[in-house]
C-alpha cells in the first residue's frame, strides 16, 4: 500500500464494486476512485450527475458538494473525521436540507450531532461562521501543525473574542495584511497580546522565564506556518466548488522532497552566526584530540575557548567536513 498505484488500483476496484452490488431500493453514487480524477457515476444511470464532476482531492471536500446537490430534506452524513464537522457547520448555508445531521461516535454506541443547530448556537458568537475553518487549519489539522501547549479548546477562547483577525484567511491571495493579522491571533494565543511581532513575543515570555517549549514559533516559523493553513483553508472553503482555484503548494510553505511535499519548517539559518562566537569551551590541550565540547557539536573553537593561546596548533587540527561527519557516526 506504500505505492500510489496500488492504491490507485484499490480504488478502482472498491469504486466499482460499491456501483455493482449496490442495493435496488438504495441509490449510490461513487466519485474519485476512478482513473479520470473528475468522473462521477451512478448506480442508476437515469440520474443527473453532471454537476458532482470535480477535481477534489478529498473526500472530506467532495461530501460537501455532494450534500450541496442534493435535494432531499434530510441529510445524514456517517463520518467520525472533524475536519468534516467543521466543512458542514460552515458550508450548511448553501445546502437545501432542512436538517443535517452528522454520525459520529461508534458502531454500538453511535452519537448524532445535530449540524443545523450547532451553526445557529454559534452565530450568536462568531456571525462569520465560516472563520471556524480558518481557525481549525490554523490551530492544527492534518496538514498544518498545532502550537505546542495550545489545545482547540485553549485556543477557542482567542477566536471567540477575536475571530476578526482570521477573516481573511483561506480567501484569495495572501496579503500583508493577513498576515499580520494571523500573527497577531498567534500571540494572542500565547496571551502575548502588547507583541507586535513573534519575536517580540518570544522575548517577552523568555523575559518572563519560560521554557523553550512555551514560547510562540519565531517570526520566520510563523510565517511558513500561515501559508500552510491559508493553503488548507483554501481547500475548505470552495468545497462546494467543482473545480477549486488553488495556488502550488510549493508556494505556500511546503517543499517537494521525493515527489512527495514536506513541510517548510524555517528559512533562516537556525542558529544565527552571532551565536556560534558565544561557543567556548575549557580544552588546555589545543584540542589535538578533538575532543573538546566545540567539536563535539560540529563547531569549531573560538576566541572565548581556553585554547585559544595555541591558535596555530588548532589551526592545523581543524577538522574537515568528512571528519566531523565521522565523528558523529
Amino acid at each position: 500500500m506504500a505505492l500510489d498505484d496500488n492504491k490507485a488500483d484499490l480504488a478502482r476496484f472498491l469504486s466499482e464494486k460499491l456501483l455493482t452490488g449496490a442495493p435496488v431500493e438504495k441509490i449510490v453514487i461513487v466519485g474519485g476512485g476512478f482513473e479520470e480524477e473528475d468522473a462521477v457515476k451512478c448506480s442508476r444511470p437515469n440520474i443527473h450527475i453532471r454537476a458532482l464532476k470535480g477535481f477534489h482531492e478529498e473526500a472530506d471536500t467532495r461530501m460537501i458538494l455532494h450534500c450541496i446537490h442534493s435535494d432531499a430534506e434530510f441529510l445524514v452524513v456517517s463520518c467520525q473525521d472533524t475536519d468534516v464537522f467543521f466543512l458542514l457547520v460552515s458550508h450548511l448555508d448553501k445546502m437545501n436540507c432542512k436538517q443535517l445531521w452528522m454520525r459520529a461516535g461508534t458502531s454500538k454506541k453511535p452519537k448524532y450531532l445535530p449540524i443545523f443547530t450547532i451553526r445557529e448556537r454559534l452565530k450568536e458568537t462568531i456571525p462569520e461562521v465560516e472563520t471556524i475553518l480558518s481557525f481549525h487549519a490554523i490551530t492544527g489539522c492534518d496538514t498544518v501543525s498545532y502550537f505546542a501547549g495550545h489545545s482547540k479548546k485553549t485556543a477557542w477562547k482567542t477566536f471567540t473574542e477575536h475571530h476578526m483577525l482570521l477573516r481573511n484567511l483561506g480567501n484569495g491571495d495572501l496579503d500583508d495584511f493577513t498576515m499580520k493579522s494571523a500573527k497577531e491571533f498567534i500571540c494572542r494565543v500565547y496571551n502575548v497580546a502588547d507583541a507586535e511581532s513573534c519575536n517580540e513575543a518570544r522575548t517577552m515570555l523568555f523575559s518572563r522565564c519560560r521554557s523553550p517549549e512555551a514560547l510562540p514559533p519565531t517570526s520566520d516559523a510563523a510565517r511558513l506556518h500561515i501559508r500552510r493553513a491559508h493553503f488548507q483553508a483554501m481547500i475548505w472553503k470552495q468545497a462546494h466548488l467543482t473545480n477549486p482555484t488553488l495556488p502550488f503548494p510549493e508556494t505556500m510553505g511546503w517543499s517537494r522532497l521525493n515527489d512527495k511535499l514536506v513541510p517548510k519548517l524555517m528559512s533562516l539559518a537556525p542558529v544565527p552566526e552571532s551565536c556560534d562566537e558565544m561557543v567556548n569551551c575549557g580544552c588546555k590541550s589545543g584540542c589535538k584530540t578533538m575532543k573538546c565540547s566545540c567539536w563535539n557539536v560540529g563547531l569549531p573553537c573560538t576566541g572565548a575557548c581556553k585554547c585559544r593561546s595555541t591558535k596555530d596548533v588548532r589551526r592545523q587540527n581543524v577538522p574537515n567536513d568528512a571528519t566531523i561527519k565521522n565523528q558523529g557516526q
